[in-house]
């Protein structure tokens, strides 16, 4: 990186920083003006800076200088904001200026222009307001004057007829916001613009990103407008019946609840309104409220049996304590007031009137109480799964809690956000009352109704077991539908049921059931009286207690429209699929009006129209079914589950039957079923038979898990062969789209469970082609089945065919795969790899993974996991060594291979290169039969500068906890011969900032004559000198809280081969230092001579120094005795004489240059701290003590390490080949055996 580029950074920083300071004060439009010029000019400047030093640093700086950007671009936002803050609160000059009629020029305000697109509306409004619109030192006219210069296109033409003044401003503004400002409008354009997102034409970054991005600010967009996008994915999905996970406003809502609930004396429960925000955001309500309560009266007036049921309703309101007349005549600070009317139902046998209040009135900021509110969604069992269980049971009975959200207190503390006015008369006096419970129309109400009865279980259900099951899963809000199988478990259940209820406050009423003697059973408790009518609806559905049946009555509406059509369909609630084939025509009906692209009251057109009167008119006989809701036969012995699949073009769909048996009698019943219109986009009929085999695997799960029976078998049948042979196979063997549903179908079911049935019996075949509502009443086939289920056993199935067209087609094809790269395409191909990552290791391993899928798609049936092995990571490391000595030296290999020489003026020349077994160019030389590694011998050539290069030293020099340039290049040269190679050590060292940091200034000075214990050869040891390290701090064990103790490295260092060793010392007494010495004799031999320092030039150091002295100066008896019994001459060194004991000072020095180098603060344990020094000790021993040779024809550079072991600590050993023949060895191999024979001799 050049100097230049980093004076200019400071430069600016420097200029940042200054006017930054002066913006502070007042400035005057000058100033103002001149400073922005400089602001935008720094903008770029930084920019232009920064990416010219990100281009050029290094990995590891890369951070450091991305957070200074961000922090100088955070000084000019401040000065611009600053400048900013100053131009919309002029100074009092101003003031005076404007009071006195003056016309001041405004800057120009950097506003966007709005052409009349409704999507970038809000954008332009609220930036609009925020800088023009709700400036108060504007004039109409000035504010007018502004908006009609932004203003071009469409937008421009809506106020091209409005003239400039004050007065017509308010007016211009108000027909923007008319035109664009409507939400639904908004919503089709971003749902527009989301669906003609085009497909990708490449997998170029550029468009992958704009697809993101328009992805991402459609869909913010729409969530800014309110509209929760979750929802859409159920346009798309195929096949999907899962239950949704609960999301992050649930389950704050839930922590909420459990955190604030409470119970008072009688039981019940009292709970806080979940809030998001403070209440006191809500403007005022209360003139909305009575505005409402007026328009209310108005109608109320015209009928006087609506005004007699609402007045009657209100009475007892108050009068049960559900809402109390508030006396108090002054506001408190937060309030709501919700607006009320009624919901009238004639039809209905007990209260036809329903007062419902609306907690979603706007106030007047906009906000509405269920703006604020969580909604913690519904906390009972799936409505299918409760009616599922209500037709397995023999005896039933059904019920609801009595004004079961009026049972529930809401802390009086927040009752003043449930406020309501209301007057008994016409002309009465308006009064102001609070409601007491939770409310019917606040988002949290069915929340709250729900969630207490599971909370009334934890709390009471251990004294009511049976009843405590039935409330946890077999209530949908207040209704039950329950029973069992003997009349003393259903009476034993409804009495719990009662009592359990009635611990919080609660009762049930509307009592129905299937069996007259549970009618008088519970009188004793209470007056329970159950109903003597006939019919009611069980969660939707028509049920008749008396013959215990199920039944539909469909009152289709006159119109044909597509909103009519629709509303039609929708009024067929039947969640059991009972009426699936009916069904599945009207979904295929509305699918067809889709198509067609009608819009909604538009008359259908005349052949639609034509078939949708005809199914109307059919539609009524479904009011004539009567399907009995016990689907089990009397004295179950054996149950069977059979699933159905099949699709056709237009739908497809799944059918469960149950088949229990008893006394030889086999009773067949339609259990439920689920069906889907084949998507829009054209999909072949075997893949629809798959997305049906799915979908009746996820429905039979959930049949599974709802009846809770033991069942004795399950047979899932398909009349698609090609299904059938898929689900066989695993799912590896397929393409995604059926591989990824078959392994979901294998998940879900046992292959062993899916048989072939024929079309002509399956029950699904109807489902999937839709019957007509008359013929529907009659068919066999879908209410009980095929008939060979009425058999003790089924028919035979044929086997799957595995050789159809259709399924083969599906089959991934198997076919050879190679690796096969042109020249230009391999180049790309190491180029992109080397700049996956700046590490040599790491770039190896993801080599040896690519190897390794390759061998594994090669040899699927031996495949290749765990660890990557050391064989996989040296044929990567030579692979990548092979291609980029080919591209390098593409001349000299191709004239080695035909046997010329290497060609004149090639850098090569002189080392004598061969090309070895496996294509890696190596250097020639003369030390064939010396005792040397093959690696050390014949060292594989690195070009120069090449970025492999410098990653290879970039990782010896980290290994070698960042060893300098002499001992990197020794360590390189183990293996490698670069080429240059001591300049680009030097290179990679100077560039390395650890290093530069750790680096000391040396000063030279005139070296003295060595002492004679220096030059006089002995043994490694024999003669050695010690000094001590620290303290350093290290933990006992590697745990947190531990507090770390003192504890210090003694350093021995060889007078003759600067060998040396360090042992860890953990306190300074005389015990642990004989220990100390005697670890050392231990490992490296008896010392004769012992030098230590006179350690005068400790005086006056800390005190951990002075204990040192002490112990080297005068050793205390023990370690003197120890010394003379083992004959040991201690020397020290002379006072005063700085040119003794340096050989043990550089030895310290080394030490905490790698110590600190890698450790810096770090606290450590004991084994981490033997690990490290023993590394340092290995690093040290391999340092080079003669000078490097650049020939490479000359033996290897010696190291301390030659005397203790024969080879640097941090060379590879080679494997032992002494016994190998000479015939099944290599050339370089028979050269390696020949060494170690020698040296066993």
């Amino acid at each position: 990186m050049s100097k230049s580029v980093l004076n200019k950074k400071k430069s600016l920083k420097g200029n940042v920083t200054r006017i930054k300071d002066k913006v502070k004060d007042k400035l005057n439009g000058a100033e103002i003006q001149l400073y922005s010029k400089k602001c935008e000019q720094f903008s770029e400047d930084l920019s232009k800076i920064f990416n010219n030093i990100l281009s050029n640093c290094e990995d590891e700086e890369t951070d450091k200088f991305i957070e200074e950007q961000l922090s100088i671009q955070e000084d000019i936002d401040e000065i611009w904001l600053s400048l900013n803050s100053q131009l919309i609160k002029p100074n009092s000059d101003t003031m005076s200026k404007h009071s006195n009629g003056e016309n001041v020029k405004l800057p120009k305000l950097s506003l966007p222009s709005f052409k009349g697109n409704i999507q970038g509306w809000l954008s332009f409004r609220d930036l609009f307001k925020a800088s023009v619109h709700n400036n108060e030192n504007l004039t109409g006219s000035m504010k007018l004057q502004y908006l009609k210069g932004l203003l071009t296109g469409d937008a421009s033409r809506v106020i091209q007829s409005i003239t400039i003044s004050d007065a017509n401003y308010l007016t211009a503004w108000t027909l923007l916001e008319d035109r664009f400002s409507n939400n639904r409008d908004q919503v089709f354009a971003h749902l527009k613009r989301f669906m003609s997102i085009p497909a990708l034409q490449s997998d170029s970054a550029s468009s992958i990103l704009n697809l993101i991005d328009t992805t991402y600010e459609c869909v913010r967009s729409l969530k800014t407008l309110g509209y929760e996008v979750e929802q859409f994915v159920e346009f798309w999905e195929l096949e999907k019946i899962e239950k949704p996970i609960k999301s992050v406003e649930e389950e704050k809502c839930e922590k909420h609840f459990l955190k604030t609930y409470s119970r008072n004396s009688e039981g019940r429960y009292i709970v806080q309104l979940p809030l998001k925000k403070d209440p006191e955001c809500l403007g005022e309500s209360k003139t909305s409220a009575l505005g409402s309560l007026n328009s209310l009266w108005r109608r109320l007036s015209k009928n006087p049996e609506l005004l007699s049921l609402y007045r009657d309703f209100m009475q007892e309101y108050e009068a049960l304590g559900h809402m109390e007349l508030v006396t108090d005549n002054n506001e408190p600070s937060t309030s709501y007031y919700l607006p009320h009317h009624g919901v009238f139902k004639p039809d209905k046998t007990s209260a036809k009137l329903r007062v419902v209040f609306n907690a979603s009135a706007l106030s007047s900021n906009g906000l509405s109480l269920n703006d604020i509110q969580m909604n913690g969604g519904l906390t009972q069992e799936d409505l299918f799964y409760i009616m599922l269980r209500f037709r397995k049971h023999k005896f039933v009975f059904s019920a609801d809690i009595r004004k079961m959200y009026r049972m529930i207190l809401v802390d009086p503390q927040q009752r003043d956000l449930q406020r309501i006015v209301w007057k008994n008369g016409e002309n009465d006096t308006v009064k102001t009352y609070k409601l007491n419970t939770v409310t019917y129309g606040t988002t949290s109400a069915p929340y709250f109704a729900t969630r207490v009865l599971h909370q009334l279980v934890k709390d009471e259900g251990q004294c009511f077991p049976l009843a405590a099951t039935v409330l946890d899963s077999d209530f949908y809000m207040d209704d039950v539908l329950t029973g069992g199988d003997s009349l003393e478990e259903v009476r034993e259940l409804q009495i719990q049921l009662i009592r359990l209820l009635a611990r919080a406050g609660m009762e049930l009423h509307k009592w129905r059931t299937n069996a007259s003697n549970l009618r008088s059973n519970i009188s004793e408790e209470k007056e329970y009286s159950f109903s003597c009518s006939s019919e009611t609806k069980a969660l939707g559905i028509l049920w008749d207690h008396l013959t215990d049946c199920f039944s539909f009555k469909v009152l289709p509406g006159p119109q044909n429209t597509k909103r009519a059509v629709l509303s039609n369909i929708a009024r067929i609630f039947d969640p059991l699929g009972l009426l699936g084939p009916v069904i599945t025509v009207a979904k295929i009906f509305s699918q067809t009006l889709w198509k067609l692209k009608i819009d909604w009251n538009d008359s259908l057109p005349e052949r639609e129209d034509e078939d949708w009167e005809r199914f109307l008119n059919s539609l009524h006989s479904i009011n004539q079914l009567c399907i009995p809701r016990h689907v089990l036969c009397e004295f179950l012995e054996k149950l069977e589950v059979h699933g159905f699949a099949d699709a056709s073009e237009r739908a497809y769909g799944a059918v469960v039957c149950l088949k229990s048996s008893a006394d030889e009698r086999n009773c067949v019943r339609l259990l439920c079923s689920k069906s889907h219109v084949a998507p829009l986009k054209s999909i072949s009929v075997p893949k629809l038979e798959l997305c049906a085999a799915l979908l009746l695997a996820q429905l039979v799960k959930r049949v599974l898990c709802a009846i809770k029976l033991e069942i004795n078998d399950i047979y899932l049948w398909s009349d698609s062969t090609i299904v059938l042979a898929r689900i066989q196979h695993e799912p590896w063997e397929l393409k995604t789209f059926v591989a990824n549903r078959i392994a979901a179908i294998q998940e879900l079911t046992k292959k062993e469970q899916w048989f072939h049935v024929s079309s002509g019996n399956n029950p699904a075949d109807v489902l999937s082609r839709g019957l007509a509502p008359e013929k529907l009443c009659n068919n066999e086939l879908w209410w009980t089945g095929p008939s060979f289920l009425q058999a003790d056993f089924p028919v035979p199935m044929s086997a799957p065919n595995s050789n159809d067209d259709v399924y083969l087609s599906e089959l991934k094809t198997s076919k050879p795969i190679f690796l096969t790269l042109n020249a230009r395409e391999k180049e790309l191909f190491i180029d992109c790899l080397l700049s996956v990552t700046n590490s040599y290791l790491k770039l190896i391993r993801v080599m040896s993974f690519i190897f390794r899928f390759i061998f594994n798609s090669r040899n699927p049936h031996s495949l290749r996991s765990g660890p990557l092995t050391g064989d996989e990571l040296k044929v990567a490391s030579e692979y990548l060594i092979k291609e980029v000595q080919v591209r390098e030296y593409s001349k000299e290999i191709s004239a080695l291979k035909k046997g010329n020489a290497i060609p004149k003026g090639s850098n090569l020349r002189n080392l004598n290169p061969f090309i070895d077994s496996n294509g890696i160019l190596r250097v020639g030389g003369r030390l064939e039969y010396s005792n040397l590694t093959d690696n050390q011998k014949h060292p594989i050539i690195l070009p120069e500068s090449h970025r492999l290069t410098k990653l290879i030293f970039v990782y010896f020099h980290l290994k070698n906890l960042h060893v300098g340039p002499q001992g990197l290049l020794c360590a390189v040269r183990q293996k490698f011969w670069p080429i240059h190679g001591r300049n680009l050590s030097r290179k990679i060292v100077n560039d390395c900032i650890t290093w530069f940091r750790n680096k000391p200034v040396v000063a030279n000075q005139i070296m003295g004559n060595l002492p004679a214990e220096r030059i006089t050869p002995t043994f490694p040891f024999n003669v050695c000198g010690v000094d001590f390290i620290g303290p350093l701090l290290v933990k006992p064990v590697a745990q947190r809280r531990i507090t770390a103790r003192k504890m210090y490295v003694a350093i021995f260092v060889c007078f003759v081969t600067k060998a040396v060793h360090f042992e860890l010392v953990t306190d300074l007494t005389s015990e642990a230092f004989i220990g100390c010495l005697k670890r050392f004799f231990a490992r490296r031999g008896k010392s004769a001579f012992v030098y230590s320092d006179n350690t005068t030039n400790f005086v006056g150091a800390q005190s951990e120094l002075k204990r040192l002295s002490d112990m080297l100066k005068k050793p205390d008896e023990n370690v003197s005795a120890y010394l003379a019994s083992e004959e040991i001459k201690w020397k020290f060194s002379p006072p005063r004489s700085p040119n003794f004991g340096g050989l043990y000072e550089a030895g310290v020095k080394s030490f905490n240059y790698h110590f600190r180098t890698v450790m810096k603060n770090t606290k450590v344990s004991i084994e981490e701290i033997l690990t490290i020094i023993s590394q340092i000790e290995g690093i040290l021993n391999s340092r080079p003590l003669t000078p490097l040779s650049c020939d490479p024809t000359d033996l290897n550079v010696l190291t301390a390490g030659h005397f203790l072991i024969g080879r640097p600590i941090t060379s590879v050993v080679e494997p032992e080949i002494t016994d190998s023949p000479d015939n099944r060895l290599s050339r370089w191999q028979i050269t390696t055996k020949v060494g170690q024979v020698i040296w066993k001799r």
